[in-house]
């Protein structure tokens, strides 16, 4: 707790207990017990804060050593990561994977990886995602935790756009594709992919798939992106509530086992003056706010299964809609069961532009590039429909507009909100009329919408 140990090198010490991760450390009993009863917010009984080390031997093939080797962290607090000795990075993102490439530092077959979980000095206040009142103020790592080992050669990450201005997607039952890609090569590759996409539900594969295709891409040399477009043919299925289906898109380099594989959902969500559209089809939101409270282990699942049974829960009761109060859930949410979700970003309190008084660059930005993270790991799924900037936020309206703006400039995939009850009783509307949530009408019954 008193965030020793990067100097001393304690955590070379502190072998003489374990921990079964994905987990927190409350989960497993780490810590001072305290039978402290808190009223107003969540009460952990094993509550650590400060640093806490991780470390685990690894093993991998000899054939495995010629290749690039990621670390992924599927959710945890603020990290930095050593390979034996050896630093290799850190990373400070509160609602995506920690992503650690590795590569240089994996120098043989065996190895230990050492994680420290910092779950104080925030680059941010963190919203619900730190607040006690929601979550608590957790340290561990939740969710998938991988080695990821793939080709030299390959690609690195898919953006599959349904509805982009330059082609009418949902008319046409087609998606454009967007390819990060990796060519460790001294010259551009021409490259035959292999495209297929399945059509899924709750239960799986459907038994339907959209047509295979051979497409032929540039790989440049380095890091580079590749586009084309993948049409799903006439019988393709839009993705609503009432047809919660995606598409489960695999991708492959010809003559290549490996696939990288992404999921989509085939459809337009949109506004008129007065209305929400869901593939030209008026939607009505039922709402609820989410904080994402899970009282009896204080941290988020990411399970699929849990998240299922939730979401089963709400639409039982006609809810259609979750409004992320100052956090965004993992990827599990995402995935099924047709509810429109509003991620925001982990911020409650005031953006300023870079000349007013308290003006706070640092996390400003920290901020933003938080907004473009959640839009490039989660901005595939149909059900990312709307995005908010925040809770309750004052300051200065062109800036948020400006921020707004970057984002629907790299991703129209979305709907954009200066945030919820903004401004409170006093509304300040953006020159770009977004859609917004929040209505305070006057002092005598004080109401949210």
């Amino acid at each position: 707790p008193d965030k020793k140990g990067i100097e001393a090198r304690l955590f070379d010490k502190a072998k003489n207990d374990t921990i079964t991760l994905p987990g927190t450390t409350s989960i497993a009993k780490k810590g001072t017990f305290s039978d402290k009863k808190e009223t107003g917010f969540l009460t952990d009984p094993y509550l650590f804060e400060g640093y806490a080390w991780y470390s685990k031997d690894v093993h991998i093939d000899e054939s495995d050593t010629d290749k690039n080797i990621f670390l992924f962290l599927e959710r945890t607090r603020l990290t930095k990561i050593w390979i034996d000795d050896t630093f290799a990075g850190e990373f400070d993102s509160l609602t995506t994977p920690h992503y650690y490439d590795i590569t240089r530092f994996v120098k043989k077959t065996d190895f230990r990886i050492t994680v420290l979980v910092s779950n104080v000095d925030y680059p941010t206040k963190g919203g619900h995602l730190t607040s006690p009142d929601t979550q608590t103020n957790w340290n561990g790592i939740t969710g998938d935790i991988s080695l990821i080992i793939s080709d030299k050669t390959g690609i690195r990450n898919i953006q599959a756009y349904p509805d982009v201005k330059t082609y009418p997607d949902v008319d046409k039952k087609s998606v454009t594709v967007i390819l990060k890609t990796v060519n460790d090569t001294a010259e551009d590759k021409k490259v035959t992919l292999n495209v297929n996409a399945f059509l899924t539900d709750i239960n799986g594969d459907t038994g339907i798939k959209a047509p295979s295709a051979e497409i032929q891409v540039i790989f440049a040399k380095g890091e580079s992106t590749a586009e084309f477009e993948y049409f799903l043919g006439e019988d393709a299925v839009l993705w609503s509530e009432y047809t919660p289906v995606i598409y489960r898109l695999e991708i492959s380099l010809c003559g290549s086992d490996e696939k990288t594989v992404t999921t989509f959902g085939l459809r337009k969500f949109s506004t008129t003056e007065t209305k929400f559209l869901i593939n030209g089809e008026p939607a009505f939101l039922r709402g609820k706010h989410d904080g994402l409270v899970f009282p009896l282990t204080g941290a988020v699942p990411a399970d699929l299964d849990e998240w299922v049974r939730v979401m089963k829960i709400s639409k039982s009761y006609g809810i259609n809609h979750y409004r992320y109060h100052t956090c965004c859930p993992p990827e599990a949410a995402f995935i099924l069961l047709g509810i429109y979700m509003e991620p925001q970003l982990p911020f409650w309190g005031t953006l300023t532009a870079p000349d007013d008084e308290n003006h706070n660059e640092t996390e400003q930005n920290y901020l933003i590039e938080e907004g473009f993270r959640m839009l490039n790991t989660f901005g595939n799924h149909a059900s990312y429909c709307m995005m908010s900037l925040g809770n309750e936020l004052w300051g200065s309206k062109e800036r948020m507009a400006e921020i707004i703006t970057g984002y629907r400039n790299v991703d129209n995939r979305h709907l954009y909100t200066q945030g919820s009850n903004n401004f409170q009783h006093t509304p300040v509307l953006l020159p770009e009329r977004p859609p917004g949530a929040g209505l305070r009408p006057p002092p005598a019954r004080w109401r949210r919408g």
